[in-house]
């Protein structure tokens, strides 16, 4: 049976061959070293653990984290109002 981190490099290569990413790399980290695998391209070289690459649009991810980190810990809740923390 495999496991979503058995085989990343094959998960990411189907997702770049039938189109629903034009490439990309999956990192997976342990203890804390960094395990890497994917690939930035069909056919294209081997992603290595110190390649860098744009992170587009990463705003709204970091706001996402640190608003469920709140959430945690008890300071906001999802369905408050958000004027308190954002006044005009």
């Amino acid at each position: 049976m495999s496991t979503p981190t058995s085989d990343p490099a094959r998960l990411l290569s189907r997702f770049v061959e039938d189109g629903t990413v034009p490439g990309g790399v999956i990192a997976v980290g342990r203890d804390p070293q960094p395990i890497a695998a994917g690939v930035m391209e069909v056919g294209g070289a081997p992603m290595r653990t110190d390649a860098i690459f744009r992170i587009q649009s990463m705003t709204k991810l970091v706001t996402a984290v640190a608003a469920l980190r709140l959430v945690e810990q008890g300071v906001l809740e999802l369905d408050s109002p958000i004027a308190p923390w954002l006044p005009e």
